[in-house]
């Protein structure tokens, strides 16, 4: 793997709260910001006016048959839902470790549709009760077109255990990563879904912007990666990124390293 080492950081957990349960039963009063909306994703900070409340955020598309339901209505589905996974998942630890957060937050959430209307929808929450306490909070928001560049291509190369990236335009910002194709296969499905969920997580870090690449780019499997092993099935992916959107379809090339021979190309979607 070239990047993906960044990953370790996943260790740091999102879920809130593990020190000792403080339940707040009477209502509080939340500041919710949107701090960044794109086309895909949403940044928002919550700011509690009792740091001890415990509440849950969730983001509705109008694409949701729910969409236009009553705040109270959507709240009531969304505290049916927790409470119907909790029923199932209780080993996994308590009712706030599992869905909510306590005190102050900013929040991303991805994987939106773009050009949409959505509503992010806040309650507080008795974990104890698994219940709303006072009434929910609705934030509308309308994500942003994302146009995608038909224009931007990837020709990958071949040639004595070295790859070759060569973009169509040498001024364009794109994300490139390999890794082994089993595992890809394994755990992710899919090159493109692999990609997408590490773009997510290196954007929860915000490491992308240190991450991207402009024009052509040289990689030496066997002197610039001390981990990859004679004959290892990889698979690389690669994809236009700007302004914090993946702007391509991934272009992804299946291949075997040879340490003693070329590379073989065995799929090149």
């Amino acid at each position: 793997m070239r990047k993906v080492l960044y990953i370790a950081v996943a260790a740091c957990g999102l879920f809130a709260c593990t020190r000792k349960e403080i339940i707040v039963s009477e209502p509080c009063n939340f500041t919710v910001t949107l701090e960044e909306v794109r086309g895909t994703k949403v940044k928002a900070k919550v700011v509690p006016q009792n740091r001890d409340a415990t509440y849950v955020l969730s983001v509705i598309s109008s694409y949701d048959p729910s969409f236009d339901n009553t705040p109270e209505a959507l709240a009531a589905d969304q505290v049916s839902i927790m409470k119907e996974v909790y029923s199932r998942e209780r080993e996994a630890g308590n009712f706030s470790d599992q869905f909510c957060f306590r005190g102050e937050r900013t929040l991303k959430y991805q994987g939106l549709v773009s050009d949409t209307d959505h509503k992010l929808l806040l309650l507080q929450i008795n974990p104890k009760e698994q219940s709303m306490v006072g009434k929910p909070l609705v934030v509308p928001f309308h994500t942003l077109p994302v146009e995608r560049d038909t224009d931007l291509t990837f020709d990958v190369r071949f040639q004595d255990g070295k790859m070759t990236i060569v973009p169509s335009d040498p001024d364009k910002t794109f994300y490139w990563e390999y890794d082994n194709t089993r595992v890809i296969e394994d755990e992710f499905i899919a090159p493109g879904v692999f990609l997408y969920k590490v773009i997510n997580l290196y954007e929860d870090y915000d490491f992308m912007l240190h991450l991207l690449d402009k024009g052509t780019q040289e990689w030496d499997f066997y002197a610039q990666d001390n981990e990859i092993q004679d004959d290892e099935d990889l698979t690389v992916m690669i994809v236009g990124y700007d302004n914090g959107e993946m702007t391509t379809e991934v272009t992804s090339v299946r291949f075997i390293c040879h340490r003693d021979g070329p590379i073989e190309v065995l799929e090149n979607d």
